[in-house]
């Protein structure tokens, strides 16, 4: 379900979901009918107050699908998909080391009558946004080129939070994920990806993993 976005604070998004609930109520869909929003992505962050208090977001994402009756509500108060399950369609290109673990808390901040929502674990946010920069890297992206600049400032704060400041520190508290320290791309000082061949002529290039692909230690 896509369609273009604006750019929203932390408040206006509650502020959607807040009406929601409340057409979701009026919709004469039954009293005791509820959906449940499994959100993930910079709207958890925000949530955790993880992005500080000026922090914008285009969208909700959420992993389960949403229902029909309910996205068109969601259209109806704000048309700018602002309540989005696209994230959806990128799940099966996910590590399933990643996939298959994926931690959800149940919100008790706010008093929804038709919405469960619940947020993922900075845990679980961490572990996709590695993810994500990974299948970045593979493409043939360098920091300079990715769009991805966001994920990166996030995993550098997450790290920063989780007092994570070296690889032996990240295997010690993720030693499933080794591929992320054992994976290895070639670079220039410039962050322009090499070929094999390019890399042989290139007196300036190196190997480096994703922690050193994209700086992301030290920066907490």
């Amino acid at each position: 379900m896509s369609a273009s976005a604006t750019m929203k604070t932390y408040d206006e998004l509650i502020d959607l979901l807040k009406a929601l609930d409340n057409e979701l109520g009026s919709a004469g869909l039954g009293e005791d009918h509820t959906i449940v929003l499994d959100a993930v992505g910079g709207f958890s962050l925000m949530y955790y107050g993880m992005r500080g208090d000026h922090a914008l977001s285009r969208d909700i994402d959420i992993v389960n699908k949403l229902d029909r009756n309910a996205y068109e509500i969601a259209q109806s108060i704000d048309s700018s998909n602002w309540l989005n399950d696209d994230i959806r369609n990128v799940l099966p290109k996910i590590m399933p080391e990643i996939r298959d673990h994926l931690e959800f808390a149940e919100d008790t901040r706010y008093k929804f009558k038709h919405i469960r929502l619940r947020i993922a674990t900075l845990d679980t946010v961490f572990r996709m946004k590695l993810d994500a920069l990974l299948r970045t890297a593979r493409d043939g992206h360098g920091l300079l080129s990715t769009q991805r600049l966001q994920d990166v400032s996030d995993l550098r704060s997450l790290l920063g939070y989780m007092n994570i400041k070296t690889e032996e520190g990240f295997l010690k508290e993720f030693p499933s994920l080794t591929i992320f320290v054992n994976e290895l791309f070639v670079e220039s000082d410039e962050y322009m990806t090499h070929t094999a061949a390019e890399y042989q002529r290139d007196a300036g290039a190196r190997q480096v993993n994703i922690f050193e692909k994209f700086d992301l230690f030290d920066h907490g």
